[in-house]
């Protein structure tokens, strides 16, 4: 009995593993930036004509809607086998892996937070350095391949403080 317990309780901690592995995952796969810009820089690296160009958006269009629909596919799937694991626990080890699971997303949304505020904070330290013209520009980069989830950045374009005055144009 407590072979089969310890057996369990590894495989639900390599389960939980493979929750935070799969977020990660599924966030890069979901990410517009892999797929919105570097189309620009090979148009113009390859000088690619108009015909060449509309090809080559149509092939990576396909390329993240088939990402996006596998992401959504492979979260599916982890938690249809994630029910199906805790189906197999009696209501003890229920209430232990809901602990490891609980702790888990903690710490993962922890990671998720200092990724985001170092992110955050190189958007700001960036702006800060750019004259109005060049911010202007980065702002609408940020928001082709990040979209409008910044938090540091207000509908204006302005960082968290909401006044460009506040950020030196060089």
């Amino acid at each position: 009995m407590r072979s089969t317990l310890i057996i369990v309780l590894m495989f639900v901690l390599a389960l939980g593993a493979g929750v935070v592995a799969g977020k990660l995952s599924a966030r890069v796969s979901q990410s517009p930036a892999t797929t919105d810009h570097p189309a620009a820089s090979l148009t113009k690296a390859l000088d690619l004509s108009n015909d060449q160009n509309a090809q080559m958006k149509h092939i990576w269009e396909h390329v993240r809607d088939v990402a996006h629909r596998c992401a959504r596919e492979r979260n599916s799937l982890k938690q249809e086998h994630e029910d199906k694991v805790v189906a197999l626990l009696n209501d003890t080890q229920r209430a232990q892996y809901e602990q490891i699971n609980k702790a888990t997303n903690a710490e993962s949304d922890a990671i998720d937070l200092a990724e985001k505020q170092a992110f955050d904070d190189a958007v700001k330290k960036t702006r800060g350095m750019l004259n109005d013209q060049q911010r202007l520009v980065y702002d609408q980069i940020l928001k082709d391949r990040v979209g409008d989830s910044l938090s540091g950045i207000d509908s204006a374009g302005h960082g968290a403080s909401g006044n460009s005055a506040s950020q030196p144009a060089r």
